[in-house]
């Protein structure tokens, strides 16, 4: 690692630099319907410091983020990559345990509307987010609780990627994250086909946060020990936000929102971590954030 010592030591300076709020309280949304919907209990945000490190980077909040160099881009079929040092093996066996306790939601289909979606405990009732495709061929989220509507939002064209990523509820907070589809044809020879270019969104009482903080984009969301992990993109670069700080690790790419084979290179989201693959520049990069003891370089 000692090659990439210079390097880290940049970013981790960025990322000091960088350090901000991310999550402070939301005013409560105008929701459709009747059903009101309380503002989210959040505590202030915080500003905090931290000694520069090298990989594994360790946070006051008890976050851990162990970065791996590899020689190339992963591949899939099966899943396997090539890192700087150490062995595929070594590294995947490290946070096993973790990594295999894989987050579950809970899915639905409504086949009177055509509807698919998730859905979660909340209230004593079900809080359900669904997509429904109009006759223009536009695609439609809903938020419902029992069975009251409270919140819409468009998502662009229906694809076969899941425009329903998650759904979780805590406390006074219902959080969402949908994906918005913008999708053309592409003709090659005499074959036509349609790609599909994702954008994640991720709603708060109403409120999307890629509006309210200037992201790009937002995805990833997950509880980690009850507090909010999500991935968020602004001026092309990607971080990380976890328990009200974002952390600029200035990623050009994370795999995200794959389908098919390619879905291997997901980030992988347990209860106690996240595992993805990330690129800065031309290099590629196996990370592993989460609740854990850090590994000894």
């Amino acid at each position: 690692m000692a090659g990439f010592r210079p390097l880290t030591w940049l970013f981790l300076i960025m990322a000091l630099i960088g350090l901000t709020a991310c999550t402070p309280q939301v005013p409560s949304p105008t929701p459709l319907g009747t059903t009101s919907i309380p503002s989210p209990t959040l505590l202030p945000p915080t500003s905090i410091s931290i000694e520069p490190t090298l990989t594994p980077w360790i946070f006051p909040s008890g976050l851990v983020i162990e970065e791996h160099p590899l020689r190339n881009p992963p591949s899939i079929e099966p899943l396997s990559f090539e890192p700087l040092t150490g062995t595929f093996d070594q590294i995947m066996a490290r946070h096993a345990d973790l990594r295999a306790n894989v987050i579950q939601h809970n899915t639905l289909f409504d086949p009177q509307e055509n509807a698919f979606g998730l859905w979660t405990p909340w209230q004593g009732q079900r809080l359900e987010v669904v997509t429904k495709t109009n006759s223009v061929n536009q695609v439609m989220a809903e938020v419902r609780l029992g069975n009251q509507v409270i919140y819409t939002l468009p998502l662009g064209q229906p694809g076969a990627l899941s425009q329903v990523q998650g759904v979780w509820a805590q406390g006074d907070s219902w959080i969402a994250e949908v994906v918005y589809l913008t999708c053309h044809s592409v003709r090659t020879g005499e074959r036509q086909s349609v790609e599909c270019q994702p954008r994640g969104l991720i709603i708060q009482n109403g409120e999307v946060l890629n509006e309210r903080y200037g992201y790009e984009e937002a995805f990833g969301f997950q509880w980690l020990n009850g507090k909010p992990f999500y991935f968020f993109q602004k001026s092309g670069w990607i971080g990380i936000c976890y328990h009200d700080q974002e952390i600029p690790l200035r990623y050009d790419e994370i795999p995200h929102y794959r389908c098919c084979s390619a879905a291997e290179l997901n980030p992988v989201h347990a209860a106690q971590m996240v595992a993805f693959f990330a690129r800065r520049g031309e290099q590629w990069y196996y990370v592993e954030a989460g609740l854990f003891t850090p590994a000894q370089q």
